[in-house]
């Protein structure tokens, strides 16, 4: 009689030799370090200052855009910077008719332009509508 081989013991020991000297996947993913470090980065290219990143929605046509502004920044000055990127800027009607809020569409709910962002509490993230409302 012939003795049977040891094949499938030798192809299990193989394939688990294999699984062991392979990388891990996240190996290649890097650490945390490198993230906290770019986010240093970003603050100092910014003047070290802390940015918020608001949304800015237009009810109506159902256009969003996302505006990065320092906290110090004034609530007009996301105004513009909103209005610009939502392409909401025409000869025929000025930024002045345009109203910021947190909610609702009455001149009670309306954000005073006055503040700075931080001031005003909008928070990172935070959408803000934007709708117009001529003189």
């Amino acid at each position: 009689m012939a003795k049977r081989g040891n094949g499938a013991l030798l192809l299990l020991a193989a394939t688990m030799l294999l699984m062991i000297r392979l990388p891990s996947p996240d190996a290649f993913v890097g650490s945390q370090a490198p993230q906290v470090r770019a986010s240093r980065v970003a603050l100092r290219a910014r003047g070290g200052e802390e940015v918020r990143e608001i949304l800015v929605t237009h009810e109506p046509t159902g256009m969003r855009t996302r505006v990065s502004v320092p906290v110090s920044a004034s609530v007009k000055t996301l105004k513009e910077a909103g209005l610009k990127s939502l392409g909401m800027t025409y000869d025929w009607m000025t930024n002045d008719e345009w109203c910021f809020s947190l909610k609702g569409k009455s001149a009670a709910d309306k954000i005073d332009e006055s503040k700075s962002v931080g001031d005003a509490g909008i928070k990172k993230g935070q959408e803000i509508h934007v709708w117009y409302s001529p003189a």
